[in-house]
């Protein structure tokens, strides 16, 4: 991979603009816009290599060969998007291993190339739609793409090589409002988890507890940020989120592959709102996680609470952790 661009600023430019077009203007080239505001976005791909579309359940108990092709995005010699669909789809360059994440994950369906032409090509990108489907076949998108030319333009060509002026950096020292509960992140009972499951997912937990951006985007790597934007991104997000995860019990776990998924029961802790005491609810976390050569790393998560019927409940007599939180009382479902 050719490692060109700044990733910080191809991500800018696509900010508030929705998909309005693919087009195959001819059989080796590739058009993507994007639209948004009065504002006109293309990626113009050149000398196609590989195309292909990667369908990726967000249900990690869902393999890749169980699900079935929606087919959402026929190309042909195109397709169109209006705008009231406001598709949000992103442009990004992949590495070598998101490329392997990827093929490893998602259901492939071909037309144009291979995995050998993509693995080979000086451009590869990513255009990939979030949360598409139905409910029961909820999916991320990918619209693997590799050419050997590529070029951005709105009126103007746009420049994408790296600035080090323009990276993004965390502001040091900066602490959340309210902060965590003097409980322990990772108490989980005995379990057979394999240690190399269990180490990224106790690293996770320790982690976003312990405010340690840098540990938490080495065990769950960003797709389309780099490890600046990263930082930046997670303490935003964490802060905002205000809330911290207490795991307890692995509660399922399986591996296919190079794919993992794992469960995880526990108590997640809310920062009060105006007027309101601190909110302690027993919550599930549901792990997708991929392996690569240093060990397994999250490719993504979601989690659901007993309490609205988002996960299934226990008994007490099968949550012994109860006994053992001291900080304030827990929602029962």
């Amino acid at each position: 991979m050719n490692g060109r661009l700044s990733r910080t600023r191809l991500a800018a430019i696509q900010k508030d603009l929705w998909l309005a077009e693919i087009a195959r203007e001819t059989t080796d080239s590739l058009l993507v816009t994007l639209a948004g505001d009065g504002r006109v976005l293309a990626f113009d791909f050149q000398d196609l290599l590989g195309l292909a579309l990667a369908q990726e359940s967000l249900d990690p108990w869902v393999l890749p060969e169980e699900l079935e092709i929606l087919r959402p995005l026929e190309i042909g010699d195109g397709v169109e998007f209006e705008p009231e669909e406001e598709i949000a789809a992103r442009l990004h360059e992949l590495s070598e291993e998101q490329l392997a994440d990827l093929l490893a994950a998602a259901r492939i369906d071909w037309s144009v190339g291979s995995a050998e032409a993509l693995r080979a090509a000086p451009w590869l990108f990513d255009l990939r739609v979030e949360n598409w489907g139905p409910d029961e076949a909820r999916c991320d998108l990918h619209l693997l793409i590799a050419a050997r030319g590529f070029l951005a333009v709105d009126d103007d060509e746009i420049d994408l090589s790296p600035r080090g002026d323009e990276r993004l950096r965390a502001d040091a020292g900066e602490a959340r409002p309210h902060q965590a509960p003097a409980e322990p992140a990772w108490a989980v009972l005995p379990h057979d988890l394999p240690a190399e499951l269990e180490a990224p997912l106790e690293r996770f937990f320790r982690a976003q507890q312990a405010d340690d951006w840098v540990a938490l985007a080495e065990v769950w790597p960003a797709l389309d940020l780099d490890r600046d934007q990263q930082l930046v991104h997670l303490e935003r997000h964490f802060h905002a989120l205000e809330d911290w995860g207490h795991a307890r019990l692995v509660e399922d776990w399986k591996t296919a592959g190079e794919l993992a998924a794992v469960r995880i029961r526990g108590i997640s802790h809310s920062a009060p709102e105006i007027g309101l005491e601190a909110l302690n609810e027993e919550c599930v976390w549901t792990f997708s996680l991929r392996r690569r050569a240093g060990g397994y790393v999250i490719r993504g998560w979601s989690r659901g609470w007993p309490s609205v019927g988002g996960a299934a409940s226990l008994t007490t007599a099968e949550r012994p952790w109860l006994e053992d939180w001291r900080s304030g009382p827990i929602l029962d479902d």
